[in-house]
């Protein structure tokens, strides 16, 4: 998985930190400050009631022993009940286990399955990820074609990394076949 688990820890961190206000008491807050134990219970009590960007966390400070002991089963847990919500990702982040055979045997076939749901609801990581699943044929058939469109969706959100992969495999692609895939990309927009 290109994308590490730490990266999206960060953005949700950030993001959501500011989404829910800062207070001293905020788990986002508390990680900031590096006091990843006020981190930890705060997510635990977001969690507790329900905030699928809480589990998402607490499955990204287990997976990447933030504070905690790397504990996979863990990760897994909170990542499946934050998925569960609909929470991409997660979804992602499962994908991203499933691949790296992380607490679990490696599933190309699963990790793409979860990288599926999340790309095509929008998320550039997951886009990103499929990406390069199409392209390596891995879990997915060997396809230029869909790891051209996956990595240009996500250069599309400005990912400067699947734009430089999209232009690598455009090069390979028919022009032809490329143009029509650039004219679904331009028009494709995410279920709402």
């Amino acid at each position: 998985m290109r994308r590490l688990m730490a990266i999206l820890l960060v953005f949700c961190l950030v993001f959501f930190g500011h989404a829910h206000g800062a207070r001293t008491d905020d788990p986002y807050s508390a990680y900031h400050g590096g006091d990843y134990a006020t981190a930890l219970k705060g997510f635990l009590a977001l969690a507790e009631e329900g905030n699928s960007s809480a589990m998402n966390n607490l499955g990204l400070i287990y997976a990447n022993g933030l504070g905690v002991a790397v504990d996979f089963a863990a990760a897994r847990s909170w990542f499946e009940k934050a998925a569960s919500q609909g929470h991409l990702g997660a979804i992602n982040n499962l994908g991203g286990m499933y691949e790296l055979g992380q607490g679990m045997p490696r599933n190309y076939e699963q990790a793409a399955h979860n990288y599926a749901i999340a790309a095509k609801h929008g998320l550039s990581d997951a886009q990103y990820n499929l990406g390069a699943l199409y392209e390596a044929g891995k879990g997915v058939p060997n396809d230029l074609l869909q790891a051209y469109l996956w990595y240009s969706l996500a250069a599309k959100q400005d990912d400067a990394d699947a734009a430089a992969a999209r232009d690598r495999i455009g090069a390979k692609i028919d022009p032809n076949l490329r143009n029509q895939a650039t004219t679904f990309v331009n028009s494709w927009k995410p279920p709402q």
